[in-house]
């Protein structure tokens, strides 16, 4: 190792540096964190123990659902970190290329599929919808328009002065009209966010799959190598029949 002054000035870089996070899992990661921020900043809007009258529950209603696909959209992003940042090293890409491989050869594969990682590791596509939408959501309107909302079915909530009744709140044309656009306008925004998260979670997936399976056959082979030496051995023969399948002893001991 090291053996050339390109190798030796790479080491001093690497050295000085560290190693780079995949640009999908710093997304995703800041996905997550946007994507949590928004869900709990809009299920802050809604005030505990209070019913929202006819009047605005059609729109006050669509918050929780709102905060549903946030959370949803975080839960995607969690996955799809957790599936390729653990494999963010040259080492662990070393054994999962021989994995797969091993995969291909094993199971005479032709043509070689892809292996699901690396188109991961170079996604902009399905990582950035999901980026990219998080960033443009807004919350002033609807924080605005359920400012003004909350502050009179708050003080409505509150038994009246006489006989314990509930006062209902009045609300005007233009504070119902705030709400109604503000939920319109994230109606829109988030329309495609539950498909989105779901190509996120889809890949992520993938990834996960053909992780596990280099992982089942680097094993797998190196088991082979192994017992392939010691089948016949005299101390250890029947030791490795005891843990190997009939059908793999016989094929190691095909002639």
């Amino acid at each position: 190792m090291l053996d050339n002054d390109k190798q030796i000035n790479a080491f001093a870089a690497l050295s000085a540096s560290g190693m780079v996070t995949p640009a999908p899992v710093v997304v995703c990661e800041g996905a997550q964190a946007r994507a949590e921020q928004l869900a709990a900043s809009v299920r802050a809007l809604l005030l505990p123990d209070v019913t929202y009258p006819a009047d605005v529950s059609g729109y006050t209603g669509k918050l929780p659902g709102y905060a549903a696909s946030l959370d949803a959209a975080a839960g995607a992003a969690v996955g799809f970190v957790a599936a390729v940042k653990p494999f963010s090293s040259p080492s662990e890409l070393l054994q999962l290329k021989t994995g797969w491989e091993c995969h291909v050869k094993g199971n005479r594969l032709s043509p070689a599929p892809a292996f699901a990682l690396v188109a991961a590791m170079g996604d902009e596509a399905v990582t950035g919808a999901v980026g990219d939408l998080l960033q443009t959501v807004s919350l002033s309107a609807l924080s605005g328009a359920m400012e003004a909302i909350n502050a009179k079915a708050g003080t409505a909530a509150a038994p009246g002065a006489t006989g314990g009744a509930v006062i209902a709140p009045a609300f005007t044309e233009e504070e119902t009209s705030a709400l109604s656009e503000a939920t319109s306008a994230l109606d829109a925004l988030l329309l495609s966010l539950p498909a989105s998260a779901s190509a996120l979670a889809r890949l992520a997936d993938q990834v996960s799959a053909s992780t596990s399976t280099a992982k089942k056959a680097m094993s797998d082979a190196v088991a082979i190598a192994l017992m392939s030496g010691l089948s016949g051995d005299p101390v250890m023969g029947q030791a490795v029949s005891a843990i190997m399948p009939a059908a793999v002893l016989a094929a190691l001991n095909e002639e």
